[in-house]
């Protein structure tokens, strides 16, 4: 294991020093290679956009939240009321399918809003990204770059073999020059087109 990433490691230095070497990168056709870095964790935390939205799911999830403890006081009142009667006597029994029915509706409330939500989110996540993939791509082709590659600022310190390999698996970025980071730019963009 140890092995394995040594090799990794050397072959990304070998990489490294071979493109600091030749200088300038070019592409098949000679043309110079311009490659930027956006980190989109940053990206999406600092998007006034997602910030509004952000502000909105939670507004609603408060007020659903106060539905939720509203239904779980109305069980918790039957359940009071329920030991005023005499186990068996019609009024309890009464009562006891009432608090059977309420607590099933409850549940089921809970989890239709539970999925509401998560589509939501998802929705607007997908919008989201959306959003920046668009503005990546136009500031891109606008610029004359070559490839923009995600980066994310995680410390890989402790995390174990499994995790790492995922890490690097998803976050091709081990090294860049801060010039040639974007994420200032395409924030300021995302942020006066879609206010």
């Amino acid at each position: 294991m140890k092995t394995t990433v040594m090799f990794f490691i050397a072959c990304l230095t070998v990489c490294l020093l071979l493109l600091g070497l030749s200088g300038s990168l070019y592409s098949q056709q000679g043309e110079q290679v311009k490659i930027g870095v956006v980190d989109l964790e940053e990206t999406s935390s600092r998007f006034k956009k997602w910030i509004r939205y952000s502000e909105e799911f939670d507004k609603e999830k408060e007020v659903l939240n106060k539905q939720i403890e509203e239904k779980a006081r109305e069980i918790e009142r039957l359940s009071e009321m329920l030991k005023q009667f005499k186990p068996g006597s019609e009024q309890h029994q009464k009562v006891q399918i009432e608090i059977q029915t309420k607590t099933i509706k409850y549940q089921n409330f809970i989890k239709e809003q539970d999925r509401q939500l998560r589509q939501k989110l998802d929705i607007m996540g997908g919008e989201l990204f959306n959003d920046i993939e668009t503005v990546v791509s136009e500031y891109g082709r606008q610029n004359g770059f070559t490839l923009i590659l995600r980066k994310e600022k995680r410390t890989v310190k402790g995390l174990g073999w499994v995790k790492l390999q995922m890490y690097y698996s998803t976050n091709p970025v081990i090294y860049h020059s801060a010039n040639i980071d974007l994420t200032e730019k395409v924030l300021e963009i995302l942020n006066k087109k879609f206010k």
